[in-house]
């Protein structure tokens, strides 16, 4: 974004001028490009990416209100619908109180 000579502020534009932001559709061909360039075999896109990137804050210890605001929910019951915690995380905090 820093090498843009452009005004937009959306992160996705258009490659030639007048680098238009990018529409969601778009945005799903674009990453299921680059999934298939980089050898996927699971389908990937925007919407795992939004839950991978919650579940793996969540299970490396970042604590869910800021996840939540990261995320711009309002509330952490939204977050955790997206965040999968691992057992290995479940029986760590278990025995911490335990």
């Amino acid at each position: 974004m820093k090498s843009r000579k452009d005004t937009n502020t959306a992160l996705f534009v258009a490659s030639k001028y007048p680098f238009n932001r990018l529409g969601g559709r778009s945005i799903e061909r674009e990453i299921k490009k680059i999934s298939m360039m980089a050898g996927f075999q699971k389908s990937v896109f925007p919407h795992l990416m939004r839950h991978t990137y919650a579940s793996h804050n969540l299970n490396s210890g970042m604590n869910i209100t800021v996840l939540q605001h990261l995320m711009g929910h309002t509330t952490p019951a939204t977050t955790q619908i997206y965040a999968q915690i691992n057992e290995e995380n479940v029986r760590y905090e278990y025995k911490k109180i335990s």
